[in-house]
């Protein structure tokens, strides 16, 4: 069935995106955000702060099989409604993280060899008498927005998909379903990486959108009644 090899390549999209978001973006962005904290602190308070821990490490680079799900699903289920909006948006994702990899590359070549007074506002986003300059900041805030969508479709998708091979199993003839695999088991998180899963608004929203068209009842029954015809010679 090739709901499990769906499935399968869903639940490591979803590993992948707690595994990056995890070790490297999230803690990124909490240095940052206590960098930037401490920082403008010490400028409230009349103190001049020239020492900044400046980082800006090349993240990690993760290829997630987004593509191969694609083809496994376009080629080998009927799914419809949320699933393949939650697979789309999958894609969506992988773009745009690779869009704020490409920011991050430069930003960090524009600060090379730039004086401190150059880069510190810059990096830590702080106000200053010509505007304040958010484009790092950005960047870190979304690396973590990205992978929270990441995450979050995933978990969607691989949910449907066991919904789908369910549905499958409970349509076909109780003959061909001794045939059928056993479906994978939903996993769940890690115990302490509950944190770690996205619980946004928009997401909701979203989720609410779309609804799971169950087709397959209709596919079966529309073989068996071509299936009746042909033997009548209809």
């Amino acid at each position: 069935m090739g709901v499990n090899s769906a499935h399968s390549l869903a639940t490591v999209i979803l590993n992948q995106a707690l595994a990056l978001k995890k070790q490297h973006h999230l803690p990124m962005l909490e240095e940052w955000q206590k960098e930037r904290a401490r920082v403008v602190k010490a400028i409230e308070e009349g103190l001049s702060e020239s020492s900044v821990a400046i980082h800006l490490e090349t993240p990690p680079a993760i290829h997630f099989p987004i593509s191969s799900l694609a083809e496994l699903i376009n080629g080998k289920l009927t799914l419809n409604g949320r699933p393949l909006g939650a697979l789309a948006e999958l894609f969506q994702a992988e773009h745009a993280l690779m869009a704020l990899v490409d920011a991050h590359t430069a930003i960090r070549q524009e600060f090379e060899g730039q004086s401190p007074e150059y880069v510190i506002p810059r990096y830590l986003a702080l106000e200053t008498p010509v505007g304040q300059d958010t484009r790092y900041q950005d960047i870190r805030l979304g690396f973590v927005s990205v992978l929270d969508d990441l995450l979050f479709f995933a978990d969607v998708l691989s949910k449907d998909l066991l919904t789908y091979g369910e549905g499958v199993r409970n349509y076909v003839p109780w003959r061909e379903r001794k045939r059928l695999p056993t479906l994978n088991v939903s996993l769940g998180v890690v115990p302490g990486n509950e944190y770690l899963i996205p619980r946004h608004a928009h997401h909701k929203e979203w989720h609410d959108s779309f609804t799971m068209v169950e087709e397959t009842r209709r596919s079966f029954w529309h073989c068996v009644t071509s299936r009746f015809k042909r033997l009548k010679g209809g």
